[in-house]
């Protein structure tokens, strides 16, 4: 007997649709309940606690005890060589590059540091220049683009360990 929500039944239809329904709710709920324990069952396969041990040494603790401890044989491992060729990768200066046409002007920035401070304080002898790095920046005015070359103040250093840096 099919069930249709929307129809309406007899009065006298109502004992077997009831009937129905209930068998029809004691099968759900034994599916439900076997769901449960195949899910209980998972949940303990997978976090449950393991009863299998772990057994580090099978020379300490020997498998069959009434057999009697076999010796262990000293033998050396095989040692297994892999060698492979991989491209070499490019090597990154930290700061992208930008190429300049030839043809633009450059305008060179000297920043130094004071006369005063190119002297040693302690030995009073002059400090020696030990390099510097050119900083490029593309610059403009209203009439042309040109490069502007920074020259920071050199590094100097004295025969003391201290280095001064401008």
């Amino acid at each position: 007997m099919n069930i249709d929500p929307n129809h309406t039944h007899k009065a006298s239809d109502l004992p077997a649709i009831i009937q129905l329904k209930d068998q029809r709710i004691a099968t759900l709920e034994g599916e439900v309940n076997l769901l449960k324990e195949q899910l209980s069952w998972l949940k303990k396969q997978i976090f449950g606690q393991k009863s299998e041990r772990i057994v580090a040494d099978l020379h300490i603790q020997p498998l069959l005890p009434e057999i009697g401890a076999v010796e262990p044989q000293a033998t050396e491992p095989e040692i297994e060589k892999i060698s492979y060729d991989r491209a070499k990768r490019p090597r990154k200066t930290g700061f992208d590059t930008i190429s300049f046409p030839d043809d633009l002007p450059v305008k060179r920035v000297e920043l130094d540091i004071p006369e005063s401070e190119k002297i040693c304080p302690e030995s009073g002898e002059p400090l020696v220049c030990i390099g510097h790095d050119v900083s490029r920046k593309l610059g403009r005015s209203p009439e042309q683009f040109f490069i502007v070359e920074q020259v920071p103040g050199q590094a100097r250093y004295c025969r003391d360990p201290a280095v001064t840096l401008a």
